[in-house]
């Protein structure tokens, strides 16, 4: 535990946390990077990955963002959500051990996180899951 315990402070000392993930939509996903900065809470899609035109439409509406499908659709890198941690909701959901469920209002996002781009993270028994979910607690 000693080992959380520093990663949580130089968490919060530097307030950047960044990793690859997968926005999940049923059985498709969008690949991306979540990011944890200053207080907000982002995903970033990198083109529309395996959702289809009716799924990217659902996202865009679930997400408040205009144009976004087209964006996504388009190939283009685009932020799907910019949020404040203390207007999330977060928990790791029992059937996926590498997820994070967000929910804000309504609306929930499935994210299953990769192996972390910050540096300071890398380390044999720190997972990807763990920093995100002790900053948003």
């Amino acid at each position: 535990m000693k080992g959380r315990r520093s990663l949580y402070m130089k968490l919060q000392s530097s307030g950047r946390l960044s990793s690859v993930g997968l926005l999940i939509r049923g059985i498709n996903y969008v690949p991306g990077e979540l990011k944890l900065v200053d207080g907000h809470l982002s995903f970033t899609a990198q083109g529309s990955g395996t959702l289809s035109k009716l799924q990217l439409n659902k996202l865009e509406r679930d997400a408040h963002r205009p144009g976004l499908a087209d964006r996504m659709h388009g190939g283009e890198i685009s932020l799907v959500f910019k949020l404040r941690t203390t207007d999330v909701e977060i928990d790791l959901p029992w059937y996926c051990p590498d997820c994070l469920r967000v929910r804000v209002g309504g609306v929930r996002f499935l994210i299953c996180l990769g192996k972390p781009i910050s540096p300071e993270l890398t380390g044999p028994d720190i997972g990807t899951i763990f920093p995100f979910w002790v900053c948003l607690r």
